[in-house]
């Protein structure tokens, strides 16, 4: 069973090399990359464990928010162990770089995190209740991707959003809080909803696309800006680390959004897609590698648009 379950991963991750092709995902991480090392060189202010930490968080809530935990149990009894080898091979590029410099106590938080996290069981939800936790202003009206996911995840980001105001004197504090935001945000985007809803927000196929993308970094940078300006206003020189991180950060949502639609069907979940997204998130994370998540969400705005011709 545990070589099936690999296999099916292995092939999950061929099917994206798959899609864009090997070749031209070679040929622009060559042709881009003395951009992305310079961007790595002026942008590594951080340590070590630093750099571990924020890996390992991302794995924690990766692995928080995962779909498929009791299935694995269910059907490999030692699924921890499997969920520690995609942790692993996620972490690889950071792993070589701690060990290539040394940094042996960023090695250890980094491999305490992936040994020990695939352990928890825990998945936070809200109760129900007869009356919404949480009230929405006017303009959330048309935004119920956001609606259901804030009232599902907010006893998480909620404190995540805080912790920036917090924080924000050190400098790494409010980029590795607008990570996990938009880390979570994506993760709205997993339920399909009824084709009217479709019908109704768009005349044609690229509008609907467009007004979700517009909509959701409108909301996402609408409630995130203080942050942005606190950031500016304790660490302006450091004004060029903001301008990747909210790049990347608009880069979340959208390919959530491309990535929901390219493979829609009115009234399903779309939690497999949680696996392609979280490889595209992981990708965006290392200099090199994150043409790819860029090519791929191309792709994927492509294979929407002809998706929800069937639809709108």
């Amino acid at each position: 069973m545990f070589r099936t379950i690999l296999k099916l991963r292995l092939f999950q991750f061929k099917r994206l090399l798959d899609e864009l092709g090997f070749i031209m995902v070679l040929v622009f991480l060559f042709a881009t990359a003395p951009l992305w090392l310079r961007m790595l060189e002026v942008s590594l202010g951080l340590t070590g464990i630093q750099i571990a930490s924020l890996l390992g968080f991302f794995l924690c809530s990766a692995h928080l928010n995962r779909a498929d935990k009791d299935f694995l149990r269910l059907v490999y009894p030692k699924s921890w162990l499997l969920m520690g080898l995609e942790y692993f091979t996620v972490s690889i590029p950071v792993l070589c770089w701690l060990l290539y410099n040394r940094y042996w106590q960023g090695l250890l938080v980094l491999a305490t995190f992936i040994i020990f996290v695939p352990f928890i069981k825990l998945k936070i939800k809200l109760r129900g209740r007869q009356k919404p936790l949480l009230q929405f202003p006017a303009h959330f009206k048309h935004h119920y991707d956001w609606k259901s996911g804030l009232r599902q995840y907010f006893v998480f980001l909620f404190p995540i959003y805080l912790s920036g105001f917090f924080l924000s004197h050190f400098t790494v504090a409010i980029p590795i809080v607008l990570f996990l935001l938009a880390a979570s945000v994506s993760n709205f985007y997993q339920e399909a909803e009824p084709d009217i809803f479709l019908q109704i927000l768009g005349k044609s196929p690229r509008d609907f696309l467009h007004y979700k993308i517009r909509s959701a970094l409108g909301l996402f940078w609408l409630y995130c800006s203080p942050l942005a300006l606190l950031f500016l206003y304790f660490h302006l020189p450091y004004w060029y680390i903001l301008l990747v991180v909210a790049i990347v950060c608009s880069l979340f949502p959208t390919m959530a959004i491309v990535l929901k639609y390219a493979s829609y069907e009115p009234r399903i979940s779309l939690t497999q897609n949680g696996m392609v997204l979280g490889l595209m998130m992981a990708f965006l994370c290392f200099p090199f590698t994150q043409p790819v998540p860029i090519l791929m969400t191309l792709r994927y705005y492509r294979k929407a648009l002809v998706n929800l011709k069937s639809y709108i």
